[in-house]
């Protein structure tokens, strides 16, 4: 009996001996890493922006944008109007009237808000939302992925059509 609780005692203290020794070497190896830097010159309106093609919805209407230049696109919407109805099409060509970002507390850019407009008729809000997930890809290597959420908002005060909406969301 004795023997046996001396042999637990043992080895219950190289196991936490062990363990300890293994918390050590990791804390080491993640002092010397360092997070890779994430570009933080990202705009909307410039050409390098790879995405050129984004759908929003709302409930059942359907609108997508094509970037044609860095102040210019073209709004393609389909409008549901009931189950035996054809959906009402919409095309137009918007102008860039304005552009700001806003930053987080540590000073990163990590939203852009664009607003595009056609002689007050049609006014299209474009709110991008830049999104970071940093994790362990192995061999103690961080990665970081980065993508862009798209919302927005949406009026058209025509004298055929008068639309507004207030939660375009990409899905």
């Amino acid at each position: 009996m004795k023997n046996l609780s001396a042999l637990c005692l043992i080895i219950t203290s190289l196991l936490l001996w062990s363990c300890e020794n293994k918390v050590e070497k990791t804390t080491d190896a993640k002092k010397v890493q360092k997070t890779p830097e994430v570009n933080d010159n990202w705009d909307f309106t410039n050409r390098e922006f790879e995405d050129s093609h984004i759908r929003l919805l709302n409930k059942f209407d359907v609108f997508s944008f094509d970037k044609i230049s860095d102040s210019t696109i073209i709004l393609h919407g389909n409008i549901f109007q009931g189950w035996k109805r054809k959906a009402l099409e919409i095309k137009d060509t918007l102008q860039l009237t304005e552009k700001h970002f806003s930053q987080d507390s540590l000073g990163k850019k990590r939203q852009q808000i664009l607003t595009y407009s056609k002689r007050d008729q049609t006014i299209f809000q474009l709110i991008i939302t830049k999104k970071e997930l940093t994790y362990d890809s192995g061999n103690r290597k961080l990665k970081t992925d980065v993508w862009f959420d798209y919302s927005g908002k949406l009026s058209i005060n025509k004298k055929q059509l008068k639309y507004s909406t207030s939660d375009l969301y990409t899905k």
